[in-house]
Order: structure tokens, then C-alpha cells, then sequence
């Protein structure tokens, strides 16, 4: 069953959400998605081509899907009002291999540099985006 809901930015008190990859609606709105209550589960949506895991918040209004600026741009989607319904996610592709590319994002003209380590790295990725659905391009902020 798909809901019809608005996309929108996610709310200013919670900024961190924009570093968690996820799409987010108010607790009923997750309930009415997932057919009922949705504690504990894993639920990915689908919106247009673009698939994600899906958190909740009662900081969303009621018919609101919140989403990231990234990930309305990655995702093409205007802030409007779209079909979103639940992805089973048997549907996804598993991937073996991905190629990602890194770039600092901050505010201000300083420079800073610094070293990631590889191993240490890879796992903090594996770990993030392990349960996420990607599409080619697509960009993840991550801290």
C-alpha cells in the first residue's frame, strides 16, 4: 500500500539525522506504513526509483517524508508529495564490491588535513551502510 506523502527537510533540531542516510516520518506514519507497529523492524521505502531505510521520529509531522538536502539531490525529488510505499528488501541487488570516493564538507575557509586509515575506515563504512540500499552516484554524508 503507498502513502502519499510530502517530502521534506528535515527538521532544524535535528540536524544529526542528515548524517544517518535515512528517510524520516512521524511514529504513525511508520505505523501505517509498516501495517501496524514497526518497533524493532527494519522498513526501507520506495520513492519514485530510489529506495530508503527508513527511520521515525516524533519530531516529523504526521504525512511528511524528511530527507536530507544530499539525498533530495541525489534522488532528484522536489518537495512535493509522492507515492512512497514499503520495498521488501529480498528485491535488492546485493552489491560485492564498491568504489567511494571522499570529500570534505565544512563550513568555513580553513584548511585541515588529515589521514584515515584504510582498515579502520572500511569498517566505519561496512558498519554505516551495511543495512542501506546505493545506487550508482549516489552521495552519502557521513562524519
Amino acid at each position: 500500500m503507498a502513502l502519499q506523502l510530502k517530502v521534506a527537510a528535515l527538521p532544524a533540531s535535528k540536524s544529526d539525522f542528515a548524517f544517518l542516510d535515512k528517510a524520516f516520518v512521524s511514529p504513525s506514519t511508520c505505523a501505517q506504513l509498516g501495517g501496524g507497529s514497526s518497533v524493532g523492524r527494519t522498513l526501507y521505502v520506495r520513492v519514485q526509483s530510489n529506495v530508503f531505510l527508513l527511520g521515525y521520529s516524533d519530531a516529523i509531522a504526521d504525512g511528511e517524508l524528511c530527507v536530507s538536502g544530499p539525498q533530495r539531490m541525489a534522488a532528484k525529488l522536489q518537495m512535493v508529495a509522492y507515492p512512497v510505499e514499503v520495498f521488501p528488501i529480498e528485491q535488492a541487488p546485493i552489491i560485492a564490491s564498491v568504489t567511494l570516493s571522499i570529500d570534505v564538507l565544512k563550513k568555513g575557509a580553513s584548511e585541515t588535513r588529515f589521514e584515515i586509515e584504510g582498515a579502520h575506515f572500511q569498517a566505519h563504512v561496512k558498519d554505516f551502510l551495511g543495512e542501506h540500499v546505493l545506487k550508482p552516484g549516489q552521495a552519502v554524508p557521513m562524519k
